[in-house]
Order: C-alpha cells, then structure tokens, then sequence
C-alpha cells in the first residue's frame, strides 16, 4: 500500500496533481480516492485545489494561505541577498494558486494582521519582515 501522506508531503509548496498521485502510487480510482478522504477528514493533507487543468494537493502547512505564502515570500526575499527585491519582483514569483494570497502572506510575514496595504506594497515593509526573521 502507497503511503499517500508521504508522497504529498514530499512534493512540498509545489503540490502533486491527482494525475501523478495516481502514477507514483499504483492505487486504483477507488482506493486512492478513499485514502484521499481520510487523509482530509484527518487535516493531513489540503486539497483539491485547482491549477490550471489540474487539481494539486498539497501536506500540512504547504497550502495555499497565509502562512505558506509568507514562508515563499520568506524565502524568496533571503534568496536575494544583500540586494532586496520590489514587491512586484517577489508577487511574480509566487504561482498560482498561491498568488492569490500575497498580501496575507505579506501581513503574517511582517506579523501584524491589521495592517492595511494598497495595491503597491512598500519596500518597507519588505525589508522590515526580511530583517525580523
């Protein structure tokens, strides 16, 4: 039996298509979707979200949100180096379905959920949340 929680988990923040899921583990349609759904009702994995013309799942703490957003962001802002990026460098970065959350990402980043941005996020407030990590 393939143990689906360590396949999604493995694929990290880039998720697994229920294409390939299907590939790697070997299960039929029915035993897949079965262990799918527990996995779910034991809040193990997220998923399905949609992706173009695909659907990813993804493990605990790499679904789309907040908090995984503010990881990438996290992450993609220490990658730079000394050299910090815009804001516009970093929200092209993050893909869909994560996109979608940049700005919640930048608040939980920069820990402060009443923080009100425009659509132009300052600098700022990147390299205040780059410096707080």
């Amino acid at each position: 039996m393939a143990d689906l929680h360590a396949i999604i988990s493995e694929a990290g923040a880039k998720g697994i298509s229920l294409t390939k899921l299907k590939a790697v583990s070997k299960l039929t349609d029915d035993a897949l979707q079965a262990q799918l759904k527990q996995l779910r009702a034991e809040f193990q994995i997220a998923g399905p979200f949609k992706f173009g013309n695909s659907f990813l799942f993804y493990g605990k703490g790499y679904e789309p949100g907040g908090e995984s957003v503010a990881r990438l962001i996290d992450s993609l802002i220490r990658d730079t180096g000394s050299k910090l990026p815009t804001a516009k460098q970093i929200e092209k970065e993050i893909k869909k379905p994560f996109a979608s959350c940049f700005k919640d990402g930048v608040r939980t980043l920069v820990g402060k959920q009443v923080l009100s941005l425009s659509s132009h996020i300052p600098n700022e407030i990147l390299r205040c949340a780059a410096s707080v990590g």
